[in-house]
């Protein structure tokens, strides 16, 4: 219950994947804060997984009754190694009675080399693989041009786009896009960021909830309850999954 501008305020937070349902005895007016599940980085110097929608509603009236909460799950990781499946899942749709979230692209791979589109595009996979497209939020940023440039693209995220990778060296990878703060808790977080591409050392993907992508280490997951992608693995590992 925090006071937030003078005002107490009452915080209901679902986090469990899957549905909940939410019962009010009377209407009242809600701010409500729905955010999509975030993408999964591609493997085999993949790119980073996009965010999930960042979808932020002031004064919603809801009336007496029950309704269903759906929590959407981040993308998982595809198939290690050369796999042809390699690259990242897309996050799925959260909702909250006619508010809905999707959820974010995953990331591209060698084998497939294009991010996928989603809420904010996930990022290209290795040699010159482009961004997906964002659909509400930021695309995803293109992938190295050829070896050994080997950096995948950072997912976009709600606040920005992802970079594209570095075309001068192997540790280029691009930074995830930034997340977008909100305070609805009483405190200001940030969420749903993109995830950093393979080889990615920096960027605000890391504040955001985005995970780190691959650099000589394993790739990190998008911050579970953030709506974040996941960082793109490196040579043969795996991409990391969305939040």
């Amino acid at each position: 219950t925090p006071t937030i501008g003078g005002q107490q305020y009452r915080v209901h937070t679902f986090t469990s994947t899957g549905n909940s349902t939410f019962t009010l005895s009377s209407t009242v007016s809600c701010d409500v804060l729905v955010i999509g599940g975030g993408g999964g980085g591609g493997s085999d110097h993949g790119g980073g997984g996009g965010s999930g929608r960042h979808l932020y509603s002031t004064s919603f009236s809801v009336s007496a009754g029950a309704y269903t909460v759906t929590v959407g799950a981040g993308g998982v990781i595809g198939g290690t190694g050369r796999s042809s499946d390699g690259y990242g899942r897309d996050g799925d749709s959260s909702v909250f009675s006619t508010l809905t979230a999707v959820g974010g692209g995953g990331g591209g791979c060698l084998s497939v080399k294009p991010g996928r589109s989603g809420a904010s595009g996930g990022g290209g996979g290795i040699y010159n693989g482009a961004g997906g497209a964002g659909t509400v939020h930021f695309d995803g940023g293109r992938a190295g041009t050829q070896s050994p440039r080997y950096g995948g693209g950072g997912g976009g995220g709600s606040g920005s786009a992802g970079d594209d990778a570095s075309a001068e060296s192997t540790t280029g990878g691009g930074d995830g896009g930034n997340g977008t703060s909100n305070n609805i808790t009483g405190t200001s977080v940030t969420r749903a960021a993109g995830g950093g591409g393979s080889y990615g050392t920096t960027g605000d993907y890391q504040t955001g909830g985005g995970g780190r992508g691959f650099f000589f280490s394993d790739p990190q997951p998008g911050t579970a309850n953030t709506g974040s992608g996941g960082g793109g693995g490196g040579s043969v590992e795996a991409g990391a999954a969305g939040g």
